[in-house]
């Protein structure tokens, strides 16, 4: 038994000591006291008729508010009642105080999980808990929506600025101890909060013809506390004050903006609220993948995607109707200074002016990006001057992402939505700024950034939008030299076979661009590019199509087959190093397939003459010749350990079907890298593994497709094989068929 237990009197017994004691009979301090050694939940009832004495209320409410927190729900009528009825600055600050006081959620102690029991058990327990921390915080947010509008001072902002800063300190452990759809329900909490202070009122409903007579409850009183003297005496603020308080609660909206979408993390299918697959998903609507719900449909049907959508939008209405407009947060987000959120002297209270307080820089990027993209289909004003590429968006890259781009890994996945939806929207509307001007080390640190994001990050939907607004870029820039040396810089240099892949492609598009530009800039006495110069394609093919016969060297095959353990292990050796370079080896493969099937190319960089000269015989030789026997020796190895029925089986006949079938080869690979990619856009985020999908390598696309494999559990395994044959195939056929042209 408990040392210091206090006796338990009937209760009825309680009950009289509650009434019978109240002042004047006892004074203030010593009722309190009864009221805390008696006060349980059989008591509220009790209670609230007492309180309906509002004198009473007025003496001791502010004192109640702790001691009825822990009792909640069953508490709330009362503490409805004290925050109506109390003292409002006393009430107030017993509230944050309660507020600061409510304990964040630990894990459950030993006894706790001994007394749960089983997992479910302990689960339910977990969400009781939660519940509970739920309930009390909003609970207190809806009495601070009670008490503030009492307060009649001339420096509201104080008042404000506490109560900003404890409900922001309470909510940043909100999202990482609750559930997703009690953070909502807390953050809409909030929501009404910063409405109530700003004093934004909707308009009241007409009344119903059946309430029409009915009495209207006693208004509240008005603070104490205001005196016809001294500081309160004239309770008009002055325009300084007001301009406080407006920025404070701009400055609060953009904090709990960044709180709320920071907080889905990678773990979450959706970055944010994907804003970027969304902006891709209205400007090419024919990229949605077939009889799959669009992310603007799930955000519309889905209640967590709709709840989501809805408070963003909620806190963007907040901040339009606070006067935060799109030109103030474009200047924030490409701010320099340092957002520390706080003020750096710790004797200063409150700040004594609007520009002490600073916006949240992500918080403001979330705002902007929301209210550029609604512009885009509603009627609003976009920042005045327009968000251009260069150099405003080069610059959010660098203040959001770092001085080093192997940091963009590690951001927030809504953080780096934002930014690659807020480049993509420059792109669409054209706003490049002074992109042929910029110096070619931004612009190159510029795009590796972009591209190493690309390639590295774990989310499939990032990694897609960032190859897209890196391509986008790229292609913009108006000076070809510039565009090539950052391909040859990327074949030559990048540790990362997807990125290189990506680069491949890249050139792959710049060819095609001026083969189809070429006859425009001879009419216009232009000079031609210089990706249609036979001599570019010529330098660049070593890093195109590298001599792989080092790296696939097969003199010592029949050796090392003698010995199953050595085998084995040369095999995997072999077999991981083709896993890791695929998209490489497979976007070299579709480049070289256009080139050889492609005859406007022929002509413009002399394909077949080049083809027959010593350097380009190479390609095969070097380069498609070790990917063939690749093949055959994984082939037979897969055939040794009994999976040759999931290797497909090379078809002579599979060229002249394709080619039968898709005349046009320029059209074919580009819609296929386009498939591929609104696939990759579709997936679901990555695991954090290097990431290699069939969805990057359209060559193998066209007549195979890995639905074709039978189910086997070493399908992962057999994969590249298959998609690398399915690509050798078409090139070897587009050899004979130039061959035997």
């Amino acid at each position: 038994m408990a040392k210091h237990a206090r006796p338990q009197l009937s209760l009825t017994t309680s009950i009289e000591a509650i009434t019978l004691s109240r002042p004047p009979v006892t004074d203030v301090p010593t009722y309190l006291t009864i009221l805390e050694s008696q006060m349980r939940p059989e008591l509220l009832p009790t209670l609230l008729e007492l309180l309906q004495d509002h004198d009473l209320t007025a003496e001791i409410g502010w004192d109640l508010v702790g001691l009825l927190t822990p009792m909640l729900p069953e508490s709330r009528a009362c503490l409805l009642e004290v925050a109506r009825w109390g003292n409002p600055r006393e009430v107030m600050l017993t509230l944050l105080e309660t507020l600061g006081r409510v304990h964040p959620l630990s894990p459950l102690t030993p006894e706790d999980a001994d007394t749960a029991g089983s997992a479910n058990a302990r689960a339910a327990t977990e969400g009781d808990r939660q519940g509970a921390l739920v309930v009390e915080v909003k609970t207190l947010l809806e009495l601070l929506c009670l008490v503030h509008p009492r307060l009649k001072t001339r420096f509201p902002s104080r008042f404000i600025s506490t109560t900003l800063q404890a409900v922001l300190g309470r909510y940043d452990d909100i999202p990482r101890l609750l559930s997703r759809p009690l953070v909502d329900e807390v953050t809409l909490s909030i929501i009404r909060l910063v409405r109530t202070l700003s004093g934004k009122k909707r308009p009241a409903l007409p009344p119903r013809p059946s309430t029409r007579d009915v009495i209207v409850t006693a208004r509240a009183p008005p603070d104490p506390e205001v005196r016809g003297d001294g500081e309160s005496s004239d309770q008009t603020p002055s325009s300084g004050e007001l301009a406080i308080q407006k920025r404070l609660l701009q400055s609060f909206v953009t904090h709990i903006l960044e709180e709320y979408l920071v907080s889905f993390g990678p773990a979450e299918e959706l970055p944010g609220i994907a804003w970027a697959a969304r902006f891709q998903e209205r400007l090419q609507p024919e990229k949605i993948v077939p009889h799959k719900p669009s992310l603007t449909t799930r955000f519309t049907q889905e209640p967590s995607l709709k709840t989501r959508q809805e408070i963003v939008s909620q806190l963007v209405a907040l901040a339009k109707s606070l006067d935060l407009g799109p030109t103030e947060l474009a200047r924030r987000v490409t701010s320099p200074a340092t957002d520390t959120g706080q003020n750096d002297d710790e004797d200063e209270e409150h700040p004594k002016s609007a520009a002490e307080i600073p916006l949240s820089r992500t918080g403001s990027l979330f705002l902007l990006v929301e209210m550029l993209l609604s512009s885009h289909h509603v009627d609003a004003d976009p920042p005045s001057p327009p968000f251009v590429l260069f150099p405003d968006h080069r610059l959010v890259v660098e203040l959001y992402f770092g001085p080093e781009e192997a940091e963009m890994s590690q951001r927030q996945p809504a953080l780096l939505d934002a930014v690659l939806v807020l480049g993509l929207a420059a792109c669409d509307q054209g706003q490049l700024g002074d992109i042929g001007q910029i110096n070619y080390d931004d612009f190159h640190w510029y795009l590796q950034a972009l591209s190493l994001l690309s390639a590295n990050h774990p989310s499939a939907n990032l990694r897609y939008h960032a190859h897209l607004l890196c391509s986008s870029i790229l292609h913009a820039h108006p000076t070809d030299s510039v565009r090539l040396s950052f391909v040859l810089d990327t074949l030559e240099h990048c540790p990362f076979p997807n990125l290189k892949a990506s680069a491949v492609d890249w050139f792959k598009q710049e060819i095609l661009s001026a083969n189809r530009d070429q006859d425009l800039q001879r009419q216009e006495q232009q000079d031609t590019s210089v990706f249609s110069s036979p001599e570019t394609l010529e330098s660049v093919s070593p890093l195109l199509f590298p001599d792989l016969s080092d790296t696939f060297d097969y003199a010592d095959d029949e050796d090392t087959s003698k010995d199953a353990s050595t085998g084995n292990e040369w095999m995997a050796t072999i077999h991981s190093l083709l896993q890791t370079h695929l998209p490489f080896y497979l976007a070299s493969l579709n480049l070289y397939f256009l080139l050889l099937h492609d005859k406007g190319l022929h002509e413009q960089l002399n394909i077949p003459d080049t083809l027959r000269s010593e350097s380009n015989r190479s390609v095969t030789d070097a380069f498609v010749a070790p990917l063939r026997e690749t093949c055959r020796v994984l082939s037979r190895h897969f055939e040794n350990d009994g999976a040759s029925s999931s290797l497909p089986k090379a078809s002579p006949s599979l060229p002249q079907t394709d080619k039968e079938a898709q005349p046009n080869s320029k059209s074919t690979t580009l819609d296929e890298t386009e498939r591929g990619q609104e696939r990759d856009h579709a997936a679901p985020p990555g695991d954090g593994r290097e990431p290699v999908e069939d969805d990057e390598v359209p060559v193998a696309t066209t007549s195979l497709r890995p639905s074709a494999l039978p189910s086997r559990s070493g399908n992962h395994q057999i994969l590249p094989l298959f998609l690398l044959e399915a690509a050798l195939v078409r090139v070897t056929g587009q050899e004979e068929a130039l061959e035997g042209g």
